[in-house]
């Protein structure tokens, strides 16, 4: 081989050296990247998980509420309107859960696709 030869194998095999070492810094910063998205996604979908928990849990607590009210209502005959009431407060707490677990659910969904 000639000295030319040679600088332009040289050159290349640099040129070829730096593409490499740009390239694997993007792998790494991809990497870096994927992994702490995993992360948030894992921490979000534990909380939507503890919402979905608390929601079951206030949920039984309020059906027990309701059916306790109903069977007060049904034990006192004189006071309905009473009773009712509470049916009605409880069965809107328990739809009030059921919306904050859902609006948890779909904000979990829109921020990191869960």
């Amino acid at each position: 081989m000639t000295t030319a030869e040679l600088l332009d194998a040289w050159r290349d095999a640099s040129r070829a050296a730096d593409l490499a070492e740009r390239l694997a810094e993007l792998a790494r910063r991809a990497a870096e990247k994927g992994e702490q998205d995993a992360v948030s996604a894992l921490e979000i979908a534990a909380l939507a998980e503890e919402v979905a928990a608390s929601a079951e849990r206030a949920s039984r607590a309020a059906r027990a509420a309701a059916q306790k009210a109903s069977d007060d209502a049904s034990r006192l005959g004189d006071q309905p309107s009473a009773a009712d009431r509470a049916v009605k407060d409880a069965r809107t707490e328990e739809a009030g859960a059921r919306g904050r677990y859902h609006d948890a659910e779909a904000e979990a969904h829109r921020q990191h696709g869960v």
